[in-house]
């Protein structure tokens, strides 16, 4: 690492306490000279350290500028590791690196994005400085037929994570949307790379993105964005999702990681609609019917007024209001 990586790592680790500059050069091998450079370097860049020579440097516990040492610092298992300003997609860069044969799991953050993608070709709005886009490009050992099965895992991933950090419960509605209350906060988007001649499965990319902070948001964005909560910290949230979904990929513990998706579920129960359905899916679309619950590979079971039944396995679906 270069000494401003090293020095912002030497202050993520204690964030909120003065650090004497002297004593940072003594510990990190370098001039107290190069690092008066690199925290200039790094308020810049927006990084919130105050302080100076004589009282020491601190780095705001409110700083929220994402960046490797932030996220890093955090990370339970070693992962490779990089972070952007502004990206056009996180999961373009992802597709860009496969090509290269790169080591997995790697995760990829951006706090842009400038051509955010969401599913069914849809756009993603993805502004500066409010929300966390990452994604995750891997090699799991799993046949193609299950690479969709990521998704629920990622759901419960980044699910979990949002309660570690903030405390906040959040529901998921089928397939890959994270609620806070009426809410939409998080989407996922995952996207298999298989090789064209041998229709094997090479690399998986799983796609988050993470409405943190407030924001105006556009027509596009849907009829029902909202947030998590003012003071996200987007650094710890990244790395805390991390922590929680790539050991469910390591494990694909379909049993445990279905309970919880069950359990978080907001839609069973509902009378929903269903629209864009999956190929070979029987119901119109745009069908009424009530869901039922998920079966053990991860499809929604849906009950139709006639009676009959079907086991959606893609598609999207909206949640009908009750009428008073």
């Amino acid at each position: 690492m270069t000494t401003k990586e090293n020095v912002l790592d030497y202050l993520e680790k204690r964030k909120g306490q003065p650090v004497s500059g002297g004593f940072m050069a003594r510990e990190l091998g370098v001039s107290r000279n190069a690092v008066w450079k690199a925290i200039n370097s790094l308020r810049k860049e927006g990084h919130e350290i105050s302080g100076g020579s004589g009282i020491g440097y601190t780095l705001s516990e409110e700083s929220d500028l994402l960046s490797e040492a932030g996220i890093g610092g955090h990370l339970r298992k070693r992962t490779d590791l990089l972070v952007f300003e502004s990206i056009d997609s996180t999961n373009n860069e992802a597709k860009r690196l496969a090509i290269g044969s790169p080591k997995t799991p790697l995760l990829i953050v951006s706090g842009e994005q400038t051509q955010g993608r969401g599913r069914l070709g849809r756009t993603f709005y993805s502004p500066a400085d409010t929300g966390l886009y990452m994604s995750f490009l891997l090699k799991p050992a799993i046949k193609m037929s299950e690479a969709s099965f990521l998704t629920i895992a990622a759901s419960v991933a980044v699910t979990k994570a949002i309660e570690n950090v903030t405390g906040i419960t959040c529901g998921i509605k089928w397939v890959n949307d994270i609620y806070v209350g009426d809410k939409k906060v998080c989407g996922i988007l995952t996207e298999a790379v298989a090789g064209i001649e041998s229709g094997n499965l090479d690399y998986v990319i799983v796609g988050i993105g993470v409405n943190c902070h407030p924001a105006s948001f556009p027509p596009e964005a849907g009829s029902n964005p909202g947030y998590i909560k003012e003071g996200t910290p987007r650094n710890l949230l990244a790395a805390e999702i991390a922590n929680e979904f790539l050991p469910l990929v390591e494990s694909m513990d379909k049993e445990s990681i279905l309970d919880y998706y069950r359990d978080h579920c907001i839609v069973i129960g509902k009378s929903i609609r269903i629209f864009k359905q999956g190929a070979g899916e029987q119901a119109e679309n745009g069908a009424s019917a009530t869901a039922i619950g998920i079966d053990d590979s991860g499809r929604l079971i849906v009950k139709y007024p006639d009676g009959s039944t079907s086991h959606l396995s893609s598609g999207e679906i909206s949640v009908r209001e009750a009428r008073t």
